[in-house]
């Protein structure tokens, strides 16, 4: 089992994995410098792949990057 810091490790590209656990009811991190469109479920270890409407952008603004990492691209 990987452990949340393995999780979070930042990829070349400034890219990770994020959980939906990770993501208040405003799409937003608690750090305030990621946000998501997708509607969170009841699952907070769903992971935020970058698919689809599963996209990790930065709150910034003026950033396009999607910051989430697929599970394919940690391995």
């Amino acid at each position: 089992m990987l452990t949340d810091e393995a999780l979070k490790t930042i990829d070349t590209n400034g890219r990770r994995i994020f959980l939906s656990g990770e993501f208040g009811v405003t799409g937003i991190t608690s750090d305030e410098l990621h946000l998501c469109h997708h509607r969170m479920g009841t699952n907070p270890l769903e992971i935020i792949d970058g698919s689809n409407d599963k996209k990790v952008y930065s709150t910034d603004g003026h950033d396009e990057t999607n910051y989430a990492l697929t599970k394919d691209d940690f391995v």
